[in-house]
């Protein structure tokens, strides 16, 4: 963590590589309450080669995931269920993240995608 040097004290940005497989794994394990890392291997790897490993990519790729009912909590076995094939089948169009993210904006309401828009013109800070 480091200040950003300006005339702002609070603000603080945090650098964030892509993570590996293995630290991908262990995301998903905690997000789900799993300690058997061989039982989310399989997820692991897709989602490692959907998001590059971009921490925040991750995250919303598996939000999709559940959005979409690939990924969902069983009640009556009380526990995440997912079927890697189906993901991998369903998901194989996305090449990149940017795919998916195109996708969640077109669901958006029009004057939210308006906004977008215009905010898109100015820039990443505004």
């Amino acid at each position: 963590l480091t200040e950003t040097g300006d005339d702002s004290p609070y603000v603080t940005q945090i650098k964030l590589g892509n993570l590996r497989e293995k630290e991908v794994n262990q995301v998903i394990m905690a997000l789900l309450s799993i300690d058997d890392d061989s039982r989310t291997k399989g997820l692991a790897s897709i989602c490692h080669k959907r998001t590059i490993g971009s921490p925040i990519f991750l995250l919303e790729f598996i939000k999709v995931l559940e959005k979409e009912s690939l990924l969902f909590f069983h009640l009556g076995l009380f526990r995440w269920k997912w079927n890697n094939s189906n993901i991998e089948a369903n998901t194989s169009s996305t090449k990149t993240f940017v795919y998916l993210l195109q996708v969640k904006m077109k669901k958006l309401p029009l004057e939210t995608q308006g906004l977008l828009l215009c905010a898109a013109c100015l820039g990443s800070s505004f």
